[in-house]
């Protein structure tokens, strides 16, 4: 080691400590960018299951809805209502209701 810094004068304390933070940085940002791109890669699959998810719930979701519109529009009558809120609530039943 002397004779290191007896070549390179007194600088080479100076000189070691660039190059090696220089080589701990490089490391660094190595393990920096694989950490950020596994991050993404996890973000990614969950967007992907969301999506998987919620795309056929939300169509089904639309589904039962128009389908409710038109059974309510064609199958359901305000006689129909109004027996359900005049009938007791002890003995409300499908039956009941005149099903």
């Amino acid at each position: 080691m002397d004779t290191v810094v007896s070549w390179l004068g007194g600088e080479a304390k100076t000189v070691a400590f660039a190059i090696l933070s220089g080589v701990v940085g490089f490391l660094a940002k190595g393990a920096y960018d694989l950490w950020t791109a596994r991050r993404k890669d996890r973000l990614a699959r969950i967007n992907d299951q969301l999506r998987m998810l919620y795309g056929p719930l939300y169509s089904l979701n639309q589904a039962s809805n128009l389908a409710w519109g038109a059974f309510r529009t064609r199958g359901r009558t305000r006689r129909f209502l109004l027996a359900i809120l005049l009938l007791p609530k002890k003995n409300w039943r499908l039956g009941d209701a005149g099903w």
